[in-house]
């Protein structure tokens, strides 16, 4: 069992989630998730903490609101909460912010937060059709264009979870995802909505 962890470090991040129970949490994080990973420190797999040593949370909708630069005027429901109701319906279309026909690459979708959260992780679950589906994305935070950083989502259907890793070290009030490229699999005469599924922030909300 020990070597079957060791092998699936250099993978990506080991996970676990799990409901804050006691303590501060029970007091100020109540009905929380929260999310362990582990980084390599010296040879050793330290987890990842807080600045107060607890374990970050998936931020929950509660906490957030969104905007974004078009919603799609399609039949439907295609607003950006849907990527925050925690509900994927992950073998449809439907349940998802879209943007209009044909559009995708410039068009971003922003989370203010109530209360600044240093935001480690952004997992992005990917809508339905592989061809409305971004391949390369943006991180903004505080509307600074210079604290800009990319993320290529390498899986292009709801089957999973894009996990990144965010290098911004310090806590934000708002981060804004810009689609920079699309999937290029797609026929030419193709019609296609661009916009995400699901989205998760995992960090430490300063409480």
């Amino acid at each position: 069992m020990t070597k079957l962890f060791l092998l699936l470090i250099p993978l990506g991040c080991i996970i676990s989630g799990t409901t804050a129970r006691n303590g501060k949490w029970q007091n100020s994080r109540q009905n929380t998730l929260e999310f362990s990973f582990y980084r390599l420190i010296d040879g050793l797999f330290v987890p990842e903490t807080c600045d107060d040593g607890s374990l970050p949370i998936v931020i929950p909708k509660s906490m957030m609101t969104c905007t974004s630069s078009q919603t799609s005027q399609t039949p439907g429901n295609w607003a950006c909460e849907n990527t925050i109701n925690g509900k994927p319906l992950r073998g449809s279309n439907q349940r998802a912010w879209a943007v209009e026909k044909n559009k995708g690459v410039g068009e971003y979708i922003e989370f203010k937060f109530s209360r600044p959260v240093l935001v480690k992780i952004v997992k992005i679950m990917q809508r339905f059709y592989y061809f409305e589906n971004a391949r390369r994305v943006s991180f903004m935070f505080d509307g600074n264009t210079k604290t800009t950083e990319d993320a290529e989502l390498e899986i292009t259907t709801p089957m999973d979870w894009n996990t990144k890793r965010l290098n911004h070290y310090l806590p934000t009030q708002s981060l804004r995802i810009t689609i920079e490229e699309m999937t290029t699999n797609k026929i030419s005469s193709q019609s296609f909505w661009g916009g995400f599924k699901q989205i998760q922030f995992i960090g430490c909300p300063e409480f």
